[in-house]
């Protein structure tokens, strides 16, 4: 499926402070694809990395994912690596396609920055103390 595709290059271990750099330098970050019970229930940590990097996302198309991120990010279905070897494919060709996908990855990243994911409690919080 990859014949003709650029080699993988293995980075070794980054330095925490140098990642964020290392990540934002990339078109497309990958999340779960698993299979099995647990990869089915949850949105992974890099998913909301990638998008808050401003990558365009690709994992696996589970209710989690579909509720934390919507059409935001591109799901495939759980284990199927043709779909994901096509999907990863259309992004490399198509760089309309690419730079879409990203801007909305990182549009919906914003829901989850610190000022908007504590904003519902801080405001009721103040209701409260009123």
């Amino acid at each position: 499926m990859l014949r003709g595709a650029p080699p993988t290059e293995w980075i070794p271990w980054v330095a925490s402070e140098e990642l964020p750099a290392l990540v934002a330098g990339h078109d497309v970050g990958i999340g779960i694809l698993g299979t099995t019970p647990k990869a089915r229930k949850v949105v992974p940590n890099k998913v909301y990395q990638c998008a808050a990097a401003g990558l365009a996302v690709v994992t696996s198309d589970t209710a989690p994912q579909r509720r934390a991120f919507g059409d935001a990010v591109i799901g495939v279905p759980p284990g199927d690596a043709g779909a994901l070897a096509a999907t990863l494919r259309a992004l490399a060709e198509d760089r309309a396609f690419l730079a879409e996908r990203r801007s909305a990855a990182a549009a919906a990243a914003e829901r989850f920055r610190p000022a908007a994911a504590v904003g519902p409690l801080d405001e009721r919080l103040a209701a409260i103390v009123r």
